[in-house]
């Protein structure tokens, strides 16, 4: 007896209205999976294509290295204080002197015409690419009217830039910075051969811009290749004021 209801009851369990429920069923949850595999294989992708990926770059001395994306508009602190540090030494050291290698000095730099008959040292002028083009040319045609000594042309004067103090460039807007100095411009001619120093204590105004690339560095001239060597750190100012408390 138990034998035959053993028998029926799997006979029920075969018949083909009893088994397409579960056929329905187990297609169903192998589909469920199926679709929630795919969807973590989804996810898996999409983050794995928006993870920054480094990149390997050669250098100038010829080694490998792998450098991380950022955004256009990060420049490092360092990046900026160096920029700003090496911008003003340059356009506040005037030399147009030089010694040759039998120990005599003569004039060996004649200076650029900035406008209005005036003139800096060919070196300030290179040096003032690192200024923004709409703060440029007036920047330097105030420079040769009011700060170079008429001596520094002649050979008869020179200076030096002293920076005392550069402080953290502080974010004021997207790819903006600010930045305090304090400094003494030193000026060397015949009445003052020990050094005259002057306080120049100023707040300056840095921008993130794209890098200058030299185009063709086996044609440029010597100045050419300057200018694009002030350019190339992606950096400009184009603000200076006096710094507040002077």
């Amino acid at each position: 007896m138990v034998a035959l209801n053993k028998e029926i009851f799997r006979k029920k369990i075969l018949q083909q209205s009893n088994l397409l429920p579960l056929l329905v069923w187990a297609s169903l949850g192998m589909g469920a999976a199926g679709l929630g595999l795919g969807f973590l294989n989804l996810v898996s992708n999409l983050y794995i294509a928006g993870k920054d990926v480094p990149t390997l770059v050669q250098l100038q001395n010829g080694q490998s290295a792998l450098v991380e994306p950022a955004n256009s508009q990060f420049r490092s602190p360092a990046l900026i204080k160096s920029f700003v540090e090496e911008s003003m030494s340059q356009l506040f050291t005037w030399n147009t002197v030089s010694q040759s290698s039998d120990g005599s000095r003569g004039l060996s730099d004649k200076g650029v015409s900035v406008g209005d008959g005036q003139k800096v040292p060919t070196r300030t002028w290179q040096a003032s690419f690192s200024l923004s083009n709409d703060f440029r040319e007036t920047f330097m045609q105030e420079m040769a009217r009011s700060f170079i000594p008429a001596g520094v042309l002649t050979g008869e004067a020179q200076s030096a830039l002293l920076v005392e103090s550069l402080t953290e460039p502080r974010a004021i807007g997207s790819g903006i910075w600010e930045l305090d100095m304090v400094a003494f411009i030193v000026i060397f001619d015949g009445r003052n051969p020990q050094g005259k120093a002057t306080s120049f204590n100023k707040t300056l105004v840095v921008r993130a811009v794209e890098p200058s690339v030299d185009p063709l560095p086996e044609e440029t001239t010597p100045i050419q290749k300057a200018v694009y060597q002030t350019r190339a750190k992606g950096l400009e100012i184009y603000e200076i004021y006096e710094l507040s408390g002077n």
